[in-house]
């Protein structure tokens, strides 16, 4: 049968150190546009770049090209959970 499937969305969790550089760390105006980026995710979180190694099993966005965000996905929960936002020197140390 025809119609349209109603598309699931997400919902956002920002871990403890994430929420920490989006308050203090990172000028208001990226945080801004870092905030955009994140609210995308609650409609497709699988547009960010699947990460590897160490970090297999998370995701990243790009923002202004210089600073990451690093995710992961619970299906089961339909939940997207920042766990870094930081520049691109330091998000993955």
């Amino acid at each position: 049968m025809g119609g349209r499937q109603a598309r699931v969305r997400y919902k956002i969790a920002l871990e403890k150190g994430a929420k920490r550089s989006l308050e203090k760390r990172i000028d208001s105006d990226i945080v801004k546009d870092i905030l955009q980026r994140i609210d995308s995710l609650e409609h497709d979180p699988h547009i960010g770049k699947a990460l590897k190694g160490t970090m297999k099993g998370k995701y990243r966005l790009i923002v202004r090209r210089a600073y990451r965000v690093v995710y992961r996905i619970d299906e089961q929960h339909k939940l997207v959970v920042v766990e870094k936002v930081a520049h691109r020197s330091k998000v993955y140390k």
